[in-house]
């Protein structure tokens, strides 16, 4: 094929390596969801509190972050996911248990038998 002047050939090696990078990219992409949905899974039984709520809405937007801001994710050569900035997981503290109700005074216990 016949390119004008101006017009340089396509570089086979150069394509080669945009495509390696695109599915690359894919392939973290899929990682990425998979892994945010099985953190969701692991959330969904948690209580119902603003933490918990933003921390799930966090890993809810999570793919739509790596496609906007975008965000560097990668595999790294162990096929392991890079550069996704995860929410960190809520530590919510329980309320102290109520204590156990008191004895009855012996007192008490004396007027409830006569009754």
């Amino acid at each position: 094929m016949n390119y004008p002047e101006t017009v340089a050939p396509p570089d086979p090696q150069k394509i080669q390596e945009e495509n390696d990078r695109r599915k690359r990219y894919e392939d973290a992409t899929e990682k990425l969801i998979s892994q945010r949905d099985t953190l969701l899974t692991d959330a969904s039984d948690k209580p119902v509190t603003p933490e918990w709520d933003k921390y799930r809405q966090h890993l809810r937007d999570l793919p739509a972050m790596a496609v906007n801001i975008p965000m560097p994710i990668d595999l790294d050569e162990d096929g392991n996911l890079v550069g996704v900035e995860w929410p960190e997981v809520p530590v919510v503290t329980q309320p102290p248990a109520p204590a156990p109700a008191p004895a009855p005074a012996p007192a008490d216990e004396e007027k409830k038998s006569k009754e």
